[in-house]
């Protein structure tokens, strides 16, 4: 697979998601959830949208609603100063269903509108992990689905940058850390091979 869409270099994309609230009994419940997507080449246009966030006040207190299409997805962003790196924390519903649940869409194009990156992730409660919708081909060099979040001052020690490999602290039970075979064309094998070297 190719590491650059022209003379665009492809980015990496991780989801650091809390299983257990993603898989915990009843209905609907609210994921925490971190967005990082790193090495994001210069002058391309970042496209990102998030349907059924839940809602904040104005001190940041988490409320019991949520709004059914973000309109600022800025207000999420994590100001860090890392070249390339966009992180966003929020939490997102989760319900039994494939499409009227949580998402999170993401595009990158260039500057002439050219599909460099896209993908689609949706919380489905029936889930161990954030199930991909759709995705363009070529569109990342490593995609990684994170079963747990990490501490901030250990997210903020990475600096912007997508680690080669992240030890769960469950080998045996986590799954690979990479799309399951269900969202993807590729085989299991090839999808480990892949992770290992990191795209």
């Amino acid at each position: 697979m190719p590491t650059r869409h022209g003379p665009y270099p492809r980015p990496f994309l991780e989801i650091e998601f809390d299983r257990q609230a993603l898989t915990q009994g009843g209905c609907c419940r609210y994921v925490p959830v971190i967005l990082r997507i790193c090495s994001v080449p210069e002058r391309v246009m970042l496209t990102i949208s998030f349907e059924r966030v839940r809602k904040q006040d104005q001190d940041g207190t988490y409320l019991d609603d949520y709004d059914v299409r973000s309109l600022r997805p800025h207000l999420l962003r994590a100001s860090k100063d890392f070249s390339g790196y966009y992180e966003y924390a929020f939490q997102m519903l989760a319900r039994p269903h494939a499409e009227e649940t949580g998402t999170i869409h993401l595009k990158i194009e260039s500057q002439s509108y050219s599909l460099l990156s896209e993908t689609t992730y949706r919380f489905d409660s029936r889930e161990q992990e954030p199930v991909r919708a759709n995705f363009h081909d070529g569109s990342f060099r490593g995609v990684r689905l994170l079963p747990f979040l990490r501490a901030a001052q250990e997210r903020d020690a990475l600096r912007g940058q997508y680690p080669a490999f992240v030890r769960t602290g469950d080998e045996s039970s986590s799954p690979p850390l990479v799309p399951s075979t269900r969202q993807s064309t590729e085989d299991t094998s090839s999808l480990r091979m892949y992770w290992m070297r990191g795209g």
